[in-house]
């Protein structure tokens, strides 16, 4: 839902995590023009009825489509370059004026030299002042408005007048450029509201991909009543009679798998020779058949690959479901719960052609933005009225799948910082509700914090992942030291040796450095030099690793994964070894490629995937992998090399039976 079909965008990249086009950054200096840029600005007819504005901008060339902007690169004489190279050649009268310009074949008039003053200002933060200067921001605080959504002013005690008026005046003088607005929301108060390139807090805002988090929370409210299931095949709820490259998979295909980006059909929006990438599919007269009838390239609920199509897809069949348009069940299923009126969004559905520059898009107000933010914070609850079940929520911000080597849930991603203190680095986790151009909902439970940004950075590098990393959560960590939330670690030392005071001291330190509450699920802890380290009675730990923490984390992890299983899913154990023993019949069950038996073997392959996904979360992917592979040469060698080599079959089988921390 997000990357743009024209050729004045070209081939776009995930919205989730773009980065620059190499027609946008060229290696060297552009060719000079040799008639004024003001000659070709003006309003232009284009594709499918619509039209675009030509600007000029110091010294460059702009298309503007919508509220996007796309540089041209001069090339020749009246011929500009666009994101795919094509060429952009104008057409003069006889007198001189341009009147036209060529893309692909195709002419487009002019139809007017003017340019208006609300599509100027997509090109300046603010206004100048007279000396041509931005304007220097003081701190404001937001009013308080009648929507549900508390305001306070910043303080020196958490987010302080001088972090706001650093990053608005950042923003005001193109130090972080194209952020449209910015709402920072902490302790409970909106404490930022801030607007830029002629934008209020009135206007809504094209949401790009972030859309595919509004239309999973709306395929939650579906869920919670009734009208779907969460692990039904959904397909056949499309109505198709048949589907081509028939493949009996697609048959399993759930609502599940289509949120988390696993259908297992050819779809990636990475990849631009992928037959379901988006920029295909929105040539096509209808988007989810063009969906369904990919091929099939892997069993669905097993590999994550990015998918707008399915996002849209999964939007027709809650349509069918509830017997209505999607836009008028989000109104009201979702948004009119939230207090937003239908005339402050704007939600054009239609899946076939005509909408191939839109995306299938809803626009949303940064306001709104943030009650999406709060009513995932809150588990589903309003101003104390339930809008989306708690179970849902819960499925999806936890981490379904993996792509681009994020953790994925149901259209939210999973995001981790390294911050930059004076203690040293500091991981800090955000939950992440994305859009191309740097629109984003941040959620960060340790610092109690949501961020909202809109912004035009489409398809390129959007400055507030600086913001968030450099500016923001810095500040925020040194100010209120809040990261690490683990509970307190009741530690016994069995003999009190130098060791063990060591090993005592590195976990107490891991604790403090690491948010290991979701990974501790017993807080007695017994350290025993010369032990081998195991989780019952009593969670016992050794004195290796002190020298490398990863491997000292893993250990820690891989103890207490074996309490997820035994406290959490002690119904399921028949059935989970009866899965992973018929996955991998032929798997060694003793010592040193196995662990002590064949049940405690097979066992071990959940509390290794366990261990491995916990790792990921704690010191990201490259390092946690290291580990594995590790381990792989140390104890349970082909417990580790079946799960290093079979990931996506373990973690499918532990989704199956719900099995996560």
């Amino acid at each position: 839902m997000h990357l743009s079909r024209t050729a004045f965008v070209g081939l776009l990249l995930s919205l989730a995590a773009p980065a620059p086009l190499d027609s946008q950054a060229p290696a060297s200096p552009p060719p000079a023009v040799s008639a004024p840029l003001a000659d070709f600005e003006g309003l232009y007819d284009y594709r499918d009825g619509a039209t675009l504005y030509m600007v000029a901008r110091d010294q460059q060339l702009f298309a503007v489509i919508g509220e996007s902007k796309y540089l041209l690169r001069p090339s020749d004489r009246d011929t500009f370059l666009n994101g795919s190279g094509d060429a952009i050649p104008f057409t003069r009268d006889g007198s001189g004026r341009v009147v036209a310009f060529t893309e692909r074949g195709d002419k487009f008039a002019r139809r007017s030299p003017s340019v208006p003053n609300e599509v100027r200002a997509l090109f300046i933060p603010r206004p100048r002042g007279p000396d041509g200067a931005a304007p220097l921001y003081r701190y404001t605080p937001p009013p308080a408005l009648a929507d549900g959504l508390d305001v306070g002013r910043a303080d020196a005690a958490g987010l302080s007048p001088a972090l706001a008026e650093r990053v608005v005046n950042g923003i005001t003088d193109a130090t972080f450029p194209e952020v449209r607005s910015i709402l920072v929301y902490h302790r409970n108060r909106l404490v930022i509201e801030e607007y830029f390139y002629g934008y209020d807090r009135d206007r809504p805002h094209k949401m790009r991909s972030l859309t595919k988090s509004v239309a999973a929370l709306l395929a939650g409210v579906a869920v919670d009543r009734g009208l779907l299931r969460a692990d039904e095949p959904v397909l056949t709820r499309l109505g198709y009679p048949a589907y081509a490259n028939p493949d009996p998979r697609k048959a399993r295909i759930t609502l599940v798998d289509i949120l988390s980006n696993q259908s297992g059909l050819a779809c990636d929006d990475h990849d631009g020779r992928s037959p379901g990438n988006e920029s295909k599919l929105y040539e096509t007269a209808d988007w989810p058949k063009a969906f369904v009838d990919l091929p099939m390239l892997a069993d669905p609920g097993t590999v994550g690959r990015y998918c707008s199509g399915g996002f849209f897809t999964t939007g027709r069949i809650i349509e069918r479901a509830a017997g209505k348009p999607l836009a008028e069940f989000a109104d009201e299923a979702l948004l009119s719960p939230l207090g937003l009126r239908r005339q402050d969004w704007k939600w054009n559905f239609t899946l076939d052609r005509s909408q191939r520059d839109e995306f299938g898009q809803i626009y949303l107000r940064p306001r709104d933005m943030l009650k999406l933010g709060l009513l995932i914070q809150q588990r589903g609850v309003w101003r104390g009225r339930r809008v989306v079940s708690a179970s849902w929520i819960e499925k999806a911000i936890a981490a379904q799948s993996r792509v681009d080597d994020s953790d994925y849930g149901l259209g939210i991603w999973h995001r981790w910082y390294a911050v930059k203190t004076k203690s040293g680095d500091r991981r800090v986790d955000t939950i992440m509700l994305s859009g191309n151009g740097g629109q984003k909902v941040y959620l960060v439970p340790s610092q109690d914090l949501i961020v909202v940004f809109t912004g035009g950075a489409f398809n390129i590098e959007s400055p507030v992942n600086e913001i968030m990393a450099r500016v923001l959560l810095p500040a925020l960590v040194e100010t209120t030291g809040v990261i690490a939330q683990t509970p307190p670690l009741n530690l016994t030392l069995k003999t009190n040796s130098p060791l063990e005071q060591r090993k005592k001291s590195q976990i107490e330190r891991l604790a403090t450095t690491y948010d290991l509450k979701k990974y501790t699920l017993t807080r007695d802890i017994v350290i025993e030099q010369g032990a081998t380290p195991h989780s019952r009675p009593v969670l016992t730990l050794n004195g290796r690793f002190l020298d490398d923490d990863d491997r000292a984390l893993s250990q820690y992890v891989h103890e207490q994964a074996h309490w997820v299983l035994g406290e959490r899913h002690k119904g399921d154990m028949r059935n989970l070894f009866r899965d992973l023993s018929a996955a991998f019949p032929r798997l060694p069950t003793e010592p040193p490629q196995g662990s002590a038996g064949v049940q405690d073997s097979y066992f071990h392959l959940a509390v290794i995937m366990l261990e491995w996904q916990a790792l990921e979360q704690l010191v990201g992917a490259s390092r946690a992998k290291t580990v594995e592979e590790f381990k792989q040469g140390d104890h349970y060698t082909a417990l580790y090399a079946t799960v290093l080599e079979h990931r996506a079959t373990v973690e499918g089988i532990l989704r199956r039976y719900g099995i996560r921390w």
